[in-house]
This record gives C-alpha cells, structure tokens and sequence, in this order.
C-alpha cells in the first residue's frame, strides 16, 4: 500500500481501493458507499486530529509531573533567599521558591493555552471535494455527526480544510509550552555553573561528567532539554507558512502538517522526560546563595508573591 500512496500522491486513495475492494469481497451493498461524500483530505486531516489528540494525552500527565515538582519546590523554599540576576549580574534578593514559582505559573500558562487550542483544533474534518458534503444529497450534516460520532470527534459548523489557523494555533501553543521548559532549563543551567554553583543536577553515576575532564559537573538534563527544543520555533513557524492554502484545498503545504507535529511533540516530550528526574530532586546550595547576597536579605515581598503564584496555579 506504502508503494501505491507513494504513486498516487495519498495514502488515502489506496486506503479506499482496499476498503472497497474487501467490501466486494464480503459481497456487501456497502461497497458502493465507501468514502461516498468525502475526499482524501478528510482522511488525512481527521487521522491527524486522532494522532494530535493521543499524542497530547502523552504530554499532559508529564506537565503535571514537572507542575508538582515545582510546587513542592516553591513551598519548600519560599523564604529561601538568593540573589536575582538581571542581564546576567545579581540584583536585589527573591527566594528560590519565588523563581520556582515563576516557572510553574509559566508552564501551566503555556499548557492552558495548549488544551484551549486543542479544543478548538481537535475537531472532525468532512466535507468532500470542495468542502460542501457534494454526493450525499443533503444528508451531509447528518453524515459528519454520525462520523463524528464514531471517532468521538466534535463536529464544527463547516468543514476546515482551507483554513488551517486552528492547527497552526495549536502548533504555537505547543512552541509556547516547549519555550516554556528551555527556559527552566535555562536558567537551572546557568545556576549550576561553577562560578555560581547554587543549584545541582541530582548525581547519578556515569551522568553529568566530563570524558576529558572529570571534575566537571555538566548540566546534562537541562542540556538534552534545550536540545529538544531547539527547532521547534522553526518547526512552528513552517505551520504557520501552511495557513494560505490556495481556494478549497491546497496543491501544498497542508500535506505536511503531521510529520512536523511528529516533530514538535516528541521534542517536546522528550524535554519534559529529560527535566523530570532534574526537578525531582535538584540539589540546592541554600548557603551559597546567601553568601551571595552580602546581606541583601529582605524577601518579604518574594515570599507573598510566591504564594500568589502558587494561589493563581491552584496550588
């Protein structure tokens, strides 16, 4: 089958020659009946919003994990003082907790955006050649909420294949999410540096060190973390290049949208699996970070904005 989609330019239109031809086989009225009112743009737009949606259910319970990790971080040290840094010199003091906090409220921010764009995005798509159900005389609608109670798939009040805005959205949504974790990763990156040395990768034997140097201490789960999602800016940007299809279907473009969301999810993924084992138990120097403050200690208001943030995550 690969051979013949490959041929004729979509998997689809093998994918219905053999449906069809096994409803011959069965000698069933039904034959005649399959793909009736649709088109190969059905197919692959409705397979990747089931392959979006499943693929979402694998990052979701991640984000929780990275989330509770945070939590516990920003409670444990509210009052934990330490310098903030602006353009990369110290400046007054916030506490551990507060910059944990941050995170947090950056990472459920970005996976709030992430669910509202699914829901908007994670729709059936049935329309046929033009997008206006031609071939089922009539019972087009019909038609869309019986498939779209099959495949439980909401059904918009029109066909989207020409407009592509709502899986664009979703794409940066995720970019926002993936730009949410490079900058935790980013940041504890920074703090483990020797000259700063306030906060550690967990030790693990064979992890974090240097073949040619063995002293060091590398970031190595922040690294592969950044890593990750490092061309998912890109990546987003080239769905966002797929908006303006040409009139009903496009001749390009569209037809590339899954495997660049095979892309931006799995590095994605990958980020918030190499995170996970670093936030769950990062090793923090609470004297250090005092000592390099040389007494600017007052974190008052650090510690009720800790607790704010945590509040406004439902923590």
């Amino acid at each position: 089958m690969l051979d013949d989609a490959r041929h004729a330019g979509t998997l689809a239109i093998p994918l219905v020659a053999h449906l069809r031809a096994e409803a011959e086989a069965l000698q069933s009225a039904s034959a005649e009946a399959v793909h009736r009112g649709a088109t190969s743009q059905d197919v692959a737009d409705s397979v990747l919003v089931l392959q979006l949606r499943e693929g979402l259910d694998t990052v979701e319970p991640l984000v929780a994990t990275l989330a509770n990790h945070l939590t516990n971080l920003a409670v444990q040290h509210e009052a934990t003082p330490m310098p903030g840094r602006t353009l990369l010199q110290p400046g007054e003091a916030i506490t551990f907790g507060y910059k944990a906090g941050q995170w947090l409220m950056g990472l459920t921010q970005a996976q709030a955006r992430v669910e509202r764009e699914a829901d908007n995005a994670l729709v059936l798509q049935f329309g046929g050649a033009v997008g206006t159900h031609m071939g089922l005389e009539g019972e087009g609608a019909n038609v869309a909420r019986a498939l779209g109670s099959r495949l439980a798939l909401p059904v918009p009040a029109a066909p989207w294949h020409s407009r592509r805005g709502n899986l664009a959205a979703l794409a940066a949504a995720i970019g926002v999410l993936s730009g949410a974790l490079a900058k935790i990763a980013t940041d504890l990156a920074l703090l483990s540096q020797a000259s700063v040395a306030e906060v550690f990768e967990p030790r693990s034997e064979g992890r974090g060190s240097s073949s040619a140097m063995t002293y060091k201490r590398n970031a190595t789960g922040c690294q592969q973390a950044l890593t990750a999602v490092a061309p998912i800016a890109g990546l987003v940007g080239t769905m966002l290049t797929n908006i303006p299809v040409e009139h009903e279907r496009g001749l390009h473009g569209w037809q590339g949208d899954a495997e660049l969301f095979a892309q931006i999810l799995s590095r994605t993924r990958a980020a918030l699996l190499a995170l996970e084992p670093v936030l769950a138990a990062p090793e923090i120097d609470v004297h250090r970070m005092t000592q390099a403050l040389d007494g600017r200690d007052d974190v008052g208001e650090a510690v009720r904005l800790t607790r704010a943030l945590l509040a406004a995550c439902n923590r």
